[in-house]
Order: C-alpha cells, then structure tokens, then sequence
C-alpha cells in the first residue's frame, strides 16, 4: 500500500527530529526510510514528463491527421487513428507487464487522446450532425473503460473531467439542469473507489461540489442558494454521525472518507451561505444575520477542527472567518462601521479565537502525554 506524498514527507522529517532526540535510533530510522521511499506514492518527475509526453503525443495525432486531411484517402485515415490507438494500448500493456508503471500510464493517455481525436475527426470526416456534447461523453466512457482495463488512475481521471465538460457543455446548451451528469459522476467514482485512488476521491468531491452549485442557479426560480447550504452541511452531519460506518466499510479501501468528506461539506455549505449574503443587493439587516451565523459557524468549525485533528477542516474554518471579515468591511465601509472601529472589533475577535485555539490545543498535548 502506497502512503501519501503529503503524509510521508511529514513523517520523513519528523523521524529526524525523532532520532536527534533518541527516540528513533539509527537503525530503525534507516529501515523506515528504506520502507517509505519503497511506499512513496506520487508520479514523481519521470511520471510527470510521461504523463506530459503522452499530452503531446495526442495533440500530435490530432494535428498531424487534421493539417494532411486533403491528402489522405478515408481508409488512410482510419488506420492511421486506429493503428495510434492500438499500439498505445498495446504498449502500455507490455509496459504495465515490465513493471514500468508510470510509462504504462502515459501511453494508456495516448490511447485515450487518440480516441478522443478519431471521434472529433470522424465526424467531421463523415458530417456527422447531432448532440456536440455526445461526442464528449463518448470520449468520456471510452477513457472510463480504458481506466478500468490497465487499472490507470490518470485515465480515470480525465474521464472524470471529461464528464464535467459533458455535463457543463450540456447545461449551457439547454440553460437547465443535468441530471445524466450523476450517472457519469458515479460510475468514475465507483471505479477510483475500485483503484483504492485517494487523489481521484479529492476529484471527484470537487466536480461533484462544482455541480451542486450549478444545480442550485439553473433549477427553476433560482439561483437557490439555500440548498448549496443545506446540501454542504447535510454532508457535515453524514460525515460526523456516520464516520463509523464510513469507517468500517469505504476507509480500508481509500483511506479517510468521513473526514474528507467533512471538508469538501464545509467548503460547500459556507459557500452557499456566502452566496447568500453578497451575491445580491438584499437588506442590511438580513445580510447581518447571516454574517453572524456565519462568523459563529467558522469558529465552531475551527474549534471541532483542533479537537479532531483535521487540518483541511481547520483551513476551511480560518478562511472563511477572513473571507467574511473582509467581505464585510467592504460591503459595509461608509454606512455601518469606520474603519478604525471595524478592525478594532475584528481584532479582537480574533484574539479571542486565537485563544480558544491555545487552550484547546494544550488540552490535545496533555490528553495525549497523558496528564489529567
């Protein structure tokens, strides 16, 4: 099992700490090394300009077939996009079987990419008219399908974006929701839940957030912002009374679902109560109201957030405690508060919070030394 980047660079410097102090001896501090470089997850540089190269190869077969279009016979062109398709799945398999990962990830892209142009190319080469989109959701399933046969997280990902330009290209085409977008959205994240593809769970909260905001301006009478909200913080609650079933059957396979859950609900929820308060000219007072639901939200955020541990949850609650103060004082500057008064109040606010976090995280100290 592969560990994070994010987690093993901590750990990696934590262990130096740890054998300065003689906690780790040097022993043991070489056999974890040993074991976190073998462990380490991420593409690294060879993988990235792989990744890259196979970008590049795709354009490449786009452009090379679209600037000698008018000199090549039909069947010319069709082999020549099936015979690039092929023998980019065909190497990446044999890549995948010399245990040469990350190249099989890049011509699994090229495959992928070249699939994507013969669609384009086509059907333009037979006028073929419809749905645009289609096409695009044809690609989609066509990269969900290859991620699924090599097992290629990187494929599973651009089909999870090209799903969102699907369902985006759809909803600017009929000014209304789009429902298929679920379908799609569900059947790319089932398969990073099948990869055990933690990065692809981050992707999918993202593009599943992205909508909910659009479906909450495009269903009829909107924009409805109070559903962002009540969405948002619906998941909060899933996540923090069902961490234990998350726990028990999703966490084995791709890590923390609750707590990642929880930040991605928390950013979704407190967006929708921003959208409320500053996305139309509304009263004062209304406004005020929700500043200060929103305010006392964030601090709660922040004070769960110390005791749970969960920094992204943490990051959440600080930004959004700025971003209300300062959206405030811009929106309110010359008809409720001077300046000098403004930041006073903030201030102190603020050193308030900073207290509250103090205490809390000298409880955390102690609980875990093991003082009373």
């Amino acid at each position: 099992m592969s560990l994070p980047w994010s987690y093993a660079t901590r750990l990696q410097r934590d262990l130096g700490r740890w054998r300065d102090q003689g906690w780790v001896t040097d022993a043991g501090h070489r056999a974890i090394t040993t074991e976190l470089a073998q462990r380490r997850s991420g593409p690294g540089l060879a993988g990235s300009l792989a990744v890259l190269g196979a970008c590049l190869l795709g354009f490449s077969a786009m452009t090379f077939v679209a600037s000698n279009w008018q000199a090549m016979s039909k069947l010319a062109r069709l082999l020549i996009l099936l015979v690039g398709m092929w023998s980019a799945y065909g190497g990446a398999a044999l890549l995948f079987s010399r245990k040469l990962d990350v190249f099989g990830h890049a011509a699994v892209l090229t495959g992928v990419g070249i699939f994507g142009a013969s669609i384009m190319l086509v059907a333009q080469m037979y006028h073929m008219e419809g749905n645009p989109p289609d096409a695009v959701l044809m690609w989609a399933t066509g990269a969900l399908l290859a991620g699924l046969a090599f097992r290629s997280n990187p494929a599973l990902a651009l089909a999870m974006l090209l799903v969102a330009l699907w369902s985006g290209w759809e909803m600017q085409l009929t000014k209304g929701v789009h429902w298929g977008f679920l379908v799609g959205w569900g059947a790319v994240a089932c398969a990073f839940l099948w990869t055990r593809w933690r990065p692809g769970l981050h992707l999918s909260a993202i593009t599943l957030s992205f909508w909910i905001i659009a479906l909450a301006q495009k269903l009829p009478g909107g924009p409805h912002h109070w559903m962002v909200v009540v969405i948002g913080f619906g998941i909060v609650a899933l996540s923090v009374f069902g961490g234990d079933y998350f726990a028990e059957k999703l966490e084995g396979r791709i890590g923390a679902i609750a707590p990642t859950a929880l930040t991605y609900g928390l950013a979704l929820g407190f967006t929708g109560l921003l959208f409320m308060q500053f996305a139309r000219h509304g009263a004062l007072g209304r406004m005020l109201l929700f500043a200060t639901i929103t305010l006392a939200l964030s601090v709660a955020t922040i004070a769960f957030a110390w005791a749970r541990d969960n920094r992204a949850a943490l990051w959440v609650g600080y930004s959004v405690f700025a971003a209300e103060i300062l959206l405030l004082y811009f929106v309110t500057l010359g008809t409720l508060l001077n300046t000098s008064l403004f930041f006073f109040v903030a201030g102190l606010i603020v050193i308030a919070l900073s207290t509250v976090a103090y205490r809390l995280h000298a409880r955390t100290i102690a609980r875990i030394g093991g003082v009373s």
